[in-house]
């Protein structure tokens, strides 16, 4: 009943802002009310039906020749797109392999690569982030937006689970295929 609420609540806002981007020239308020709304759905709500939406009135301000909107409007679609599971999981993984690239840093998550793996089987998040966050520190790394992004949200234990394992796999897949280049050569 709750996310029936949430629903309809978020409709009516929606409303509320197609009406308002055929009466005023000045886009900068519509953008506003629509960030605060995007708020309402960061907090673990499903973002599809926002995005759906969102990619239409892109298409109406397209028929409009709006350009700066439509930059602002693309902005606030891929804000949505980056916290989408997927997304995120693949992002992880790129992301992994780049820092891959460096081998003392490497070697670093390699040799705690067993442990944070563990805990992360065993739903022990808060040693997963602080192993990771020592490592980045101690190596003076910046730690990926996406890493940030997958220990602040409130998801269930799998996806936490596939979002550190996507990350590391790109630390084991790389050592993988360079192994794979060497039996090929």
């Amino acid at each position: 009943m709750g996310e029936q609420t949430l629903d309809l609540k978020v409709i009516n806002e929606l409303d509320t802002i197609y009406r308002k981007v055929y009466q005023q020239e000045d886009m900068k308020n519509w953008f506003d009310e629509l960030k605060s709304i995007i708020e309402l759905f960061n907090n673990g709500y499903n973002l599809e039906y926002l995005e759906r939406q969102l990619l239409n009135y892109r298409d109406t301000l397209k028929n409009n020749g709006k350009k700066d909107e439509i930059n602002k409007l693309n902005g606030l679609i891929n804000n949505i797109k980056r916290r989408k599971s997927d997304f995120l999981i693949e992002r992880l993984k790129r992301k992994g392999y780049v820092l891959a690239g460096d081998t003392n840093f490497k070697n670093a998550i390699n040799s705690q690569i067993y442990r944070i793996l563990e805990l992360t089987r065993l739903n022990k998040r808060e040693e997963v982030v602080h192993l990771l966050m020592r490592i980045f520190v101690s190596y003076q790394k910046k730690i990926p937006d996406e890493l940030i992004e997958t220990m602040k949200q409130k998801t269930d234990n799998n996806l936490f689970k596939a979002y550190i394992y996507s990350f590391l796999c790109g630390f084991i897949g790389e050592e993988k295929e360079s192994k794979e280049e060497k039996l090929n050569e």
